[in-house]
């Protein structure tokens, strides 16, 4: 079965990130199936944004397969962003 993510990033305020970088590792018992724009190193999904305006969103979609759930029913997947001035 496949599980499918959002990643919404904002630059809160009114300054402009720059060099933004968003990287997801997904969570025992999935592997990804598809991370459009994303670079895959180390188990992790990587997206880059040049720059992101103030108060402004990107988001990044992420489906994974299921490959051995273990009867889990809940999964947190967390995604971390950083930015040169953040």
């Amino acid at each position: 079965a496949d599980v499918r993510y959002r990643i919404i990033v904002t630059a809160v305020g009114r300054a402009t990130a720059y060099d933004v970088q968003v990287c997801d590792r997904l969570p025992r018992g999935l592997a990804y199936r598809s991370v459009r724009g994303a670079r895959l190193r180390n188990g992790r999904a990587c997206w880059r944004i040049a720059r992101l305006r103030g108060g402004r969103s990107r988001s990044f979609r992420v489906v994974a397969r299921a490959t051995n759930l273990e009867r889990r029913r809940t999964l947190v997947n967390t995604a971390t962003a950083t930015a040169l001035n953040a």
